[in-house]
């Protein structure tokens, strides 16, 4: 979960630039959010289609 909030952030730094946020702030916002909510989650992959990945599917990835 600490690797997609980081992203996410970044993401969002990235996307409104001009909103004066921090990289920190939105960081925190989403921890307080998320870390809270979805304690023991894990991320479930999804490809560009919005399918969901299997081990198999993404073996036969070249």
């Amino acid at each position: 979960m600490e690797q997609v909030i980081e992203n996410a952030a970044e993401s969002h730094q990235k996307a409104f630039r001009f909103s004066n946020c921090s990289k920190e702030c939105i960081k925190s916002q989403l921890e307080g959010y998320y870390l809270d909510k979805c304690e023991d989650s894990r991320i479930k992959p999804i490809d560009k289609n919005g399918l969901p990945m299997t081990d198999e599917s993404i073996g036969n990835r070249e």
